[in-house]
């Protein structure tokens, strides 16, 4: 059964907006895809990130491997990745 999908819109900046769509494309989904799924894992995240024994979130997008400027909210979604189980 799919889940129903409903519009929403964003006003993000030129330069996020492309980050998004390199990303997407390396992990091999659609750009509205790739950021669904980065809601729905920080969604998660604030479910669990209280309970010490709870599940781990698991960061891992299949196929990060852009670059992205020091300072925007991805490169901490990369950095999660990476290994650092804290989001700041």
């Amino acid at each position: 059964m799919r889940r129903e999908k409903v519009p929403i819109s964003i006003l993000v900046p030129r330069e996020l907006k492309e980050q998004l769509t390199v990303l997407a494309a390396e992990s091999g989904r659609t750009r509205a895809a790739y950021i669904r799924q980065i809601l729905r894992r920080y969604l998660q995240y604030l479910e669990t990130k209280d309970d010490p024994g709870g599940p781990k979130v698991n960061w891992k997008i299949s196929g990060i491997q852009g670059k992205t400027r020091t300072g925007s909210w991805l490169v901490r979604v990369c950095s999660l990745r990476k290994g650092n189980d804290k989001f700041t």
